[in-house]
């Protein structure tokens, strides 16, 4: 009997590449295209948030709510962010 493959763990931080809004059919961000991996399905917690200026994501409130992620450990270990 073969293994299943372990889950990919992953976290993704950033704008519309991990949280475009449209069009709503047929998502086309980069977390819609990594649920298709066949043998792997990650896990992915996104903070990402589409529309999102670099300010805003390393700013006080952002780097506060990643540390509390990977500081959980019900949330990791992550294999990428």
């Amino acid at each position: 009997m073969a293994l299943a493959a372990k889950s990919l763990n992953l976290l993704a931080q950033g704008d519309s590449w991990f949280d475009y809004p449209l069009p709503i059919l047929d998502p086309s961000d980069v977390i819609a295209h990594l649920q298709h991996i066949p043998a792997r399905v990650p896990l992915v917690l996104s903070l990402a948030h589409h529309g999102e200026a670099m300010e805003d994501m390393l700013g006080v409130a952002k780097l506060h709510e990643l540390v509390i992620q990977l500081q959980d450990p019900a949330s990791g270990p992550f294999d990428a962010i």
